[in-house]
């Protein structure tokens, strides 16, 4: 079933601060008042607002959940690293770990997106014992096609980042509007009036008048530090809790999953949602809400669909 068109998130979130290894990290919660803690975690580019939709509809199907959602570091109100720093995979799974045990209260579960379901997999692979159950809603991170690839990568980060110039990768918008219309190019299955709430959280004045996304641009820079299709399989393989990964039928980067992790994780679940693309949050928020409810407080090992 097709979710009715959405305009705005309806339910204002609180919003604080969390300082993770000397950076501020943008936190915003949902707070139900129970025990149980949903850690919310985006993609790339993207930051904690992109989850109103889906708090939204988690409500009223678990009126008491402890909802919270980050902007990792770099996105979204975060701190930036500063000069001479970069945004590496490995930093972004530890700063994982210590929101998730700064945040949680008696359970935990992980709704992960994208890059953030790609940290994800690897925190629960090697941080046993802190999350229950996770939700990872079309995992990854940057793949290399082989090992000559690797080469590449770090030639292309030196090439990219010595000096570094923002202006490489920034595009100076003209107004919210201009950046919904941005927005809406890049995902079509957005309402206009999603389009312009998520423009409006994700874009920042800059002094000279101009608009730009909040995102620090030298996360555009090619990572240097891509994994091995095999690397992420043995994390994969590590993973003690019960998995339930999410895809949306309709996204462009379906055929990239690499199912062979999908086949290492030991107890897992595998939904393809209709009238998706890849932000499943934004398009099906509430299916997305329904499955999570259900599976985080579902007693067994669910039948794969």
């Amino acid at each position: 079933m097709t979710d009715a068109p959405l305009t705005r998130p309806l339910r204002t979130p609180t919003e604080a601060h969390l300082t993770v290894h000397e950076l501020d990290h943008e936190v915003l919660t949902w707070d139900g008042g129970g025990p149980t803690t949903v850690l919310l975690v985006h993609g790339y580019l993207d930051s904690a607002w992109s989850w109103g939709y889906f708090a939204d509809a988690l409500e009223p199907l678990w009126p008491d959940a402890h909802v919270v959602a980050f902007s990792w570091r770099g996105h979204g109100r975060s701190d930036r690293v500063g000069a001479g720093g970069f945004y590496h995979f490995v930093d972004l799974v530890r700063d994982l770990n210590a929101v998730a045990n700064a945040v949680r209260r008696e359970r935990l579960v992980l709704v992960a997106h994208s890059m953030g379901g790609g940290v994800a997999l690897m925190w629960l692979g090697a941080c046993a014992g802190i999350a229950e159950r996770a939700v990872l809603i079309e995992a990854g991170g940057p793949k290399p096609s082989g090992p000559e690839d690797l080469v590449d990568r770090v030639g292309e980060w030196i090439s990219q980042t010595t000096p570094f110039s923002p202006e490489r990768f920034e595009r100076p918008m003209e107004s919210v509007e201009h950046a919904a219309r941005r927005v809406r190019r890049l995902d079509p299955l957005l309402t206009p009036e999603q389009a312009l709430y998520l423009a409006e959280k994700g874009t920042v004045l800059g002094p000279d008048g101009a608009l730009r996304w909040r995102y620090d641009p030298l996360n555009r820079a090619r990572s240097p530090t891509a994994l091995l299709p095999r690397v992420i399989t043995a994390f994969a393989r590590r993973v003690d809790v019960p998995v339930h990964w999410v895809d949306g039928a309709a996204s462009t980067l379906l055929p990239l999953r690499d199912d062979a992790v999908l086949a290492a994780l030991r107890d897992l679940r595998h939904t393809l949602l209709p009238d998706a693309g890849h932000m499943v949050q934004h398009h099906q928020p509430q299916a997305l809400a329904q499955l999570v409810s259900e599976f985080a407080r579902s007693p067994s090992k669910p039948e794969n669909t």
